[in-house]
């Protein structure tokens, strides 16, 4: 009676399988870490636009209000440094995003590399079984 096909290197094979798990779970984070800098740059630049906005309005009447144009004025200020803040922000995760996918690729191809050697001693292992039984 032959023997069942047991994989010599299977816990290596395991392994790589978890470390192609975690960094999927690495870039998704990455990803989404990314996808919320962006929309918070998104929400800081719409309220830029809507205080631009006022302050055209406010600046169109005859009757300017000095302390809600100095207001107006001073919040600009604080969103523009914001978005600065965000945008650099932005770029970090952006390459730390960049750097999973070059992770997860590597992983991948290290899982493919021991399962391909899987099916290579796999495929050995029938061969010899058939030329046994063959030969027998």
């Amino acid at each position: 009676m032959s023997k069942k096909f047991v994989f010599s290197l299977q816990a290596v094979l395991d392994t790589r399988a978890a470390e192609q798990r975690q960094r999927r779970l690495q870039l998704a984070d990455a990803l989404r870490a990314e996808a919320d800098a962006l929309a918070a740059e998104q929400s800081v630049r719409a309220e830029l636009a809507r205080l631009e906005s006022d302050l055209r309005l406010a600046t169109a009447s005859t009757n300017i209000d000095l302390l809600l144009l100095t207001e107006t004025h001073r919040r600009q200020h604080a969103l523009r440094y914001q978005l600065v803040a965000l945008a650099t922000q932005r770029a970090e995760l952006s390459s730390q995003a960049n750097q999973c996918r070059e992770a997860l690729v590597a992983a991948n191809r290290d899982l493919r590399v021991m399962e391909s050697l899987r099916e290579k001693q796999a495929d050995e292992h029938r061969r010899e079984r058939a030329r046994r039984v063959l030969g027998a």
